[in-house]
């Protein structure tokens, strides 16, 4: 089955896309030797750029606080976070 990514869908996988590039893969061998851990400072940037980007509550509806995403706007995402290992990704 193929079709075409929405405009939102696109949007979100290319800013996500980003920051996984730019913020999570400078990490990954550290944090793959390191069985995942990685210094405070590092993990708290991360969590605060995930948390700026919404990525903890883009299932929920916006009228509780989430991004109220699309299962495909999702899907993208978990795609682009899942290039990375678990260490990171999670």
């Amino acid at each position: 089955m193929t079709f075409e990514l929405t405009e939102g869908a696109r949007s979100w996988r290319d800013k996500i896309k980003t920051f996984v590039d730019g913020e999570l893969i400078p990490h990954e061998v550290e944090a793959e030797l390191a069985g995942g851990v990685l210094a405070r400072e590092i993990r708290t940037s991360h969590r605060e750029k995930a948390l700026t980007l919404g990525l903890p509550g883009m299932d929920a509806p916006k009228a509780h606080g989430g991004l109220g995403l699309s299962m495909l706007e999702q899907a993208v995402i978990h795609e682009q976070i899942g290039r990375v290992t678990n260490g990171l990704g999670w």
